[in-house]
Order: structure tokens, then C-alpha cells, then sequence
């Protein structure tokens, strides 16, 4: 089962409408053409080995080479142009890249051993920007240029990355050794984001935090993850946001974890995942927190929100009448596929193109 790392990019929203003039000075609206909604992720192929693609309209263009695995984790469309970060399989290990037009860039050199992952895609004007991990290390690239967000010491990653005029925002989390005692020290992952590289604190250094997603609204910024109470045991996550540093903890089931956070308006979406159940995830997504279990069959993973109008979309998985695990997205709550379940496959990010 997918249940993702849960990733997010910021999608690119395009909008327009076309007044035509008729001869006789009368006027009619041309007809809005439906949206192009883009899904990320992975189908497995007949080896069973995971390959990064992304649907068009759930149309299936495949980017990975095949030869190793690979997935895609984040997608942004820019005029023409499509963007998908993620990673794929070398010799020797794990290799941050992004695909421009189905055109893989390499981040990383694919050292011996290494675990590298490109997470989260975002392009404004001229600038690629990737972030991820490397061998512990949190990273953005921009235009393949690394910029190292931690120095190695503690192990760390970024998810999720937005850029507002010349500031560089990124989420993610890091290892943090707190001494509590003359003789104890404890040791667990803090959700933190930068802002042009310096760090803040989310979550406290004595409980487990993580964050996944990272938005701005207006001067708000928000991010997603999940987080513990002090000194809780494993299995102790609740899906949570926190807007400006202020947390909003969505719920006191536990384990739960929000994956991917979306502003319209005065509304705040967040979707996750609730693995309460006997080890099977259901999909959630909360709207001002209030909670919508997202149906998919069986198993569901939601993995990315993004708000298009009236409409609310989530990418993730969801089980087909057969049995098997879909990729695909809700729509307002309806469970649209873009595989057919010959493969196994799962929708980690989306993002939606109005005309």
C-alpha cells in the first residue's frame, strides 16, 4: 500500500474568460473549456517495479526510464511547460531529479548508497526550485544550484517549497538532541520552516513534529503536518497545522497526519491520513476543521488539496471495484480514477490549469 510520504507543490491557477463581439453588435460568451487537471505519482509495471509518470486529463505520460524504479512526487505547470520533481533509481542509489517536458534534470550524482529525493517543484519566472534530501541533509535546488538548508549534523528533510517575490520558503523537519536532565538527553524529529534558509521551530523539541506543506495567504503562512503531545510513544501523531507559528491540532485520533494544506478565501483545507483502523489508511480532508472521510472502496490515501473555484480536488489512491490500488483524485468528493488497476499505482500531487 501507498500510503505516501505525503508531499506538496503549490499549484499554478490560471484563469480566463473571452468576450466575443458578433457583427450585429450583440455579445455572447464563449463556453468555458473544462479544466486540465494533472495527477502525479507512480504505476508499477509488469515487474513490479514503480515508474514515475503523470496523467494529463488521465492520459498517462510516462517519465521514468524504467530501467530503475522511480516516482514523481510534486507537479507545477507553467504556461506550457510541465514540472515534476521526484527521484529514480541508479547503479548506485536514490537520484534527486525533475522532469521539464518529460526531460529528466539531475539533482544529485547518485552516490553509492545514497537516498536522494526531489519533493516538492515550484517555478516562478526563470527559477526551477526543487526541495528535498539528500543523504540527511535538507536541500532546495534552484536550477540545479543546491542550497543546503541543515549542515548533516541531524538528519532532516524538505517537503515542501513556495516562492513570494524574493523570499524562498520551505517546510520540512530536522532531528533535534534537547538535554533534559544532567544524565538524559531526547532526541526526536522537529516540523520547522525556512524562510530564505533561516529555520523556525514549529513543533516542541521534546514531542515528535513533522511538516509536509507549506502555503502563503496574503502575510499568513501556513504549514501541515503532524505532531505529538510531550513525551508521547511512537503511534502518537495528530494531524495539525499551524498558521503563523499557532498550532491547530485537527483531531485526537491518533496516528493521523496531515499531508498537504490549501487557502481560499477565509477557508483552510487540509488533507491527511487517519491509520487508525487495523493498519488500513482512510483518505481525510478537514475544510475550517471539520472533517470529510474521503471513500475510495477500502483503502484510501489522500496526498495533495487544491481548491479550483468552487471545487476541491485530492490526489492520492483509492481501491477499484476488483480490488486493487488506483491512482487517481476526489473531486467534491467523488473518487476519479486515472488507472485501471491492471498495475498497482498511486497519485502523490495534482495541480489544475483553468482556461
Amino acid at each position: 500500500m501507498a500510503t505516501r510520504r505525503f508531499l506538496c507543490c503549490i499549484p499554478v491557477l490560471v484563469s480566463a474568460s473571452v468576450l466575443l463581439s458578433c457583427g450585429s453588435g450583440s455579445s455572447s460568451k464563449v463556453q468555458p473549456q473544462p479544466p486540465d487537471i494533472y495527477v502525479a505519482g507512480f504505476e508499477a509495471n509488469g515487474s513490479n517495479m514503480n515508474i514515475a509518470k503523470y496523467w494529463k486529463n488521465g492520459i498517462p505520460v510516462t517519465i521514468g526510464a524504467g530501467t530503475y524504479g522511480s516516482d514523481a512526487d510534486s507537479i507545477f505547470v507553467s504556461g506550457n511547460d510541465v514540472y515534476v520533481a521526484g527521484r529514480e533509481g541508479s547503479p548506485n542509489g536514490d537520484v534527486a531529479k525533475y522532469w521539464k517536458n518529460g526531460v529528466g534534470v539531475a539533482l544529485t550524482a547518485g552516490a553509492q548508497n545514497s537516498v536522494a529525493i526531489g519533493l516538492s517543484v515550484f517555478v516562478d519566472g526563470n527559477g526551477v526550485y526543487v526541495a528535498g534530501y539528500d543523504r540527511g541533509v535538507a536541500m532546495y535546488w534552484k536550477n540545479g544550484v543546491q542550497v543546503a538548508l541543515t549542515d548533516g549534523t541531524n538528519p532532516a528533510q524538505a517537503w515542501s517549497i513556495v516562492v513570494s517575490g524574493t523570499d524562498v520558503y520551505v517546510a520540512g523537519w530536522e532531528y533535534k538532541t534537547t538535554q533534559i536532565d544532567p544524565t538524559h538527553t531526547y532526541t526526536t524529529p522537529v516540523a520547522k520552516y525556512w524562510k530564505n534558509d533561516v529555520p523556525t521551530e514549529l513543533s516542541d523539541p521534546l514531542a515528535f513534529g513533522i511538516a509536509q506543506s507549506i502555503f502563503l495567504s496574503g502575510n499568513d503562512i501556513y504549514v501541515a503536518g503532524n505532531t505529538c503531545q510531550e513525551n508521547q510513544p511512537p503511534g502518537c501523531d495528530m494531524a495539525t497545522y499551524w498558521k503563523n507559528g499557532t498550532p491547530v491540532v485537527l483531531t485526537n485520533q491518533t496516528p493521523t497526519a496531515a499531508s498537504s494544506i490549501f487557502v481560499s478565501g477565509a477557508d483552510v483545507y487540509v488533507a491527511g491520513n487517519d491509520l487508525t483502523g487495523n493498519g488500513t489508511a482512510i483518505a481525510d480532508l478537514w475544510k475550517d476543521g471539520t472533517l470529510t472521510q474521503l471513500s475510495g472502496g477500502g483503502y484510501t490515501a489522500a496526498n495533495q488539496v487544491v481548491v479550483s473555484g468552487t471545487d476541491v480536488y485530492v490526489a492520492g489512491a483509492g481501491i477499484n471495484g476488483q480490488g486493487q490500488e488506483v491512482a487517481g483524485y476526489w473531486k467534491n468528493g467523488v473518487f476519479v480514477p486515472v488507472t485501471d488497476g491492471t498495475h498497482f499505482a498511486s497519485g502523490f500531487a495534482m495541480t489544475v490549469v483553468q482556461h
